[in-house]
């Protein structure tokens, strides 16, 4: 397995903002769905909404991956919660006091954005069909979030 990429700053979520963070691995059809929701759910929401991404398949998990880094800064029912969690992708929220919320995979927050953005019908269309594991196992985006822009 090749380097793993260096991890984005996070830098402090303004006051009046959620964070919406998606990391994963650099090839997954899931893992680009989920950034293409994410990226939507923030152009529909940017005054309250800002996004942050991290997608490296050799830095995602693995004893000094994202992944677990991100599991322990979770607050003690979501580490139990998400402790088996181990596929990808991880999606949560931060929020401007320092808390951390898991949301889970692709799926959970696909049910968010659902249920969070009903009449948006781009999200709608995202949120409610499956990747396609041809067409996005290949097309993670890359660029970063909206987080300290």
């Amino acid at each position: 397995m090749g380097q793993a990429a260096s991890i984005p700053a996070r830098p402090p979520v303004p006051a009046g903002k959620t964070r919406l963070c998606v990391a994963g691995f650099g090839t997954s059809h899931h893992t680009a769905r989920a950034s293409r929701v994410a990226r939507a759910v923030g152009a529909s929401a940017p005054e309250r909404l800002e996004t942050w991404f991290y997608f490296d398949s050799a830095g995602y998990r693995g004893k000094d991956g994202l992944l677990p880094k991100i599991k322990s800064e979770l607050d003690k029912d979501d580490q139990e919660r998400f402790a088996s969690h181990n596929s990808s992708p991880f999606c949560w929220f931060e929020y401007p006091d320092g808390r951390r919320k898991g949301i889970g995979g692709r799926d959970k927050l696909c049910e968010w954005a659902q249920a969070e953005f009903p009449n948006d019908s781009h999200i709608q269309k995202l949120t409610t069909t499956l990747p396609s594991r041809l067409r996005e196992a290949f097309s993670v985006d890359n660029s970063p979030g909206t987080a300290g822009l």
